[in-house]
């Protein structure tokens, strides 16, 4: 099966310290990370794994602005979404629907997607952690109400840290580190600012880890 294509479009603020932390998750999982564009505001990473299946989307949720969710946004020069599924809802632009999928998703281990409403039901679109643990995906994480910057890239900072060094040098499971890049933020910050409302799908027993690098369950 071709590798998981993952885009991830950051802040230049934080871009370093991200950059930093992946390279020391590539030695561990085999990540291969090609920088392929970079302005004064933002970096775009073409992400690939050789060793394991993931997919982590960092950026804006589509969706209706009656009922946010389902959907996640991609710009690069035209329009194109990544729907949960077929309600009825046609978007303007290109788009594909995860619930239109059949095995291609059996052996991804974790998708991340965060951005604002990514883990809420939509009347129009669905819910992508939702269809994500349904076609096969064994951990599904997402958002359902708005997140904030600099919150968000610092609960990703803390998440793939987590997911590789954890606590006191024992690294987390996927579950753990989720929850606890979230308490990050509010020890850093005060307040949760959107990241209480994660909703996840963990496959049980809820004792996956991101270390050592392999695929899903299929």
């Amino acid at each position: 099966m071709v590798p998981i294509i993952h885009i991830l479009h950051i802040r230049k603020l934080k871009i370093l310290v991200l950059m930093q932390l992946m390279q020391q998750i590539s030695y561990q999982l085999w990540v291969i990370i090609h920088m392929i564009y970079q302005d004064q505001e933002h970096t775009l990473l073409l992400i690939t794994s050789r060793m394991m299946q993931y997919f982590f989307f960092f950026g804006h949720a589509g969706g209706r602005p009656d009922d946010p969710g389902g959907a996640i946004f991609f710009y690069n020069g035209t329009e194109s979404y990544l729907i949960a599924e077929n309600r009825g809802y046609i978007p303007v632009g290109d788009h594909y629907y995860l619930s239109s999928t059949t095995t291609e998703l059996n052996d991804i281990l974790l998708a991340v997607y965060e951005g604002c409403y990514t883990g809420k039901t939509s009347s129009y679109f669905g819910n992508l952690v939702d269809v994500s643990s349904q076609k096969g995906i064994d951990n599904s994480i997402g958002f359902g109400q708005k997140i904030y910057s600099p919150h968000a890239e610092y609960w990703s900072e803390r998440f793939w840290y987590r997911c590789l060094y954890g606590q006191n040098g024992n690294h987390q499971t996927i579950k753990n580190a989720a929850n606890g890049a979230v308490q990050d933020i509010m020890i850093k910050y005060g307040d949760h600012y959107g990241f209480l409302y994660m909703y996840t799908r963990y496959r049980p027993p809820y004792h996956d880890y991101l270390d050592p690098a392999r695929y899903g369950v299929v």
